[in-house]
């Protein structure tokens, strides 16, 4: 039977944006706040990353150009995690694999277009599509549902405690990412 191997994008596949850009320019709690009063609508599909940008220039009179560029700065990608799976992809049969993400309409389908992350993957669920988000179980449903086939193990790899929490319970393996060699080391005795 094969297994399931979900990914978190941000802070994971990627670089986190959203909480670091909140992070550099506010202090702890008002940057906490900020992120989720400008991000939690747009992540349950209630605007685009265009939208967004507009929205938080306007609201925080901030430049948008600033905005993009900064959050440019901060991106990154977790190229030795890209390139294990790719490998996974190539080398085995016995895993499908899966990304998971909270983003706002267009943020991760630009990242895909750009550098072919939809290559890494079998399906690709973003939030904002089915108006819900992690850590509600319906969207971990949701996705295991979309795969379409039955599991032996299934593992949820996310940089966030606050959504793995409670996964034990739906049969799911929950996997706090902290780094790459952790990880591997993880997937490589497990699958």
């Amino acid at each position: 039977m094969k297994n399931l191997i979900i990914f978190d994008c941000f802070g994971v596949l990627t670089s986190e944006l959203a909480p670091v850009w909140f992070g550099k320019r506010f202090e702890p709690q008002q940057a906490k706040e900020l992120k989720e009063r400008y991000f939690g609508n747009a992540d349950l599909g209630g605007k685009t990353i265009n939208e967004l940008m507009d929205d938080l220039a306007c609201g925080l009179n901030i430049d948008r150009a600033v905005i993009i560029r900064e959050f440019t700065e901060i991106f990154s990608l977790n190229v030795e995690l890209l390139n294990y799976i790719r490998g996974l992809k190539r080398d085995r049969n016995d895993c499908d694999i899966a990304l998971l993400s909270n983003a706002p309409k267009g943020l991760v389908e630009s990242i895909n277009k750009k550098y072919g992350l939809h290559r890494c993957f079998d399906k690709t669920f973003v939030s904002w599509q089915y108006g819900t988000a992690k850590p509600d179980r319906r969207f971990y449903e949701i996705c295991i549902n979309g795969m379409g086939a039955e599991y032996g193990k299934i593992f949820m790899i996310d940089d966030n405690p606050i959504n793995l929490k409670g996964l034990s319970e739906m049969g799911i393996t929950p996997v706090l990412f902290t780094n790459n060699t952790e990880l591997f080391a993880l997937l490589d005795g497990e699958i």
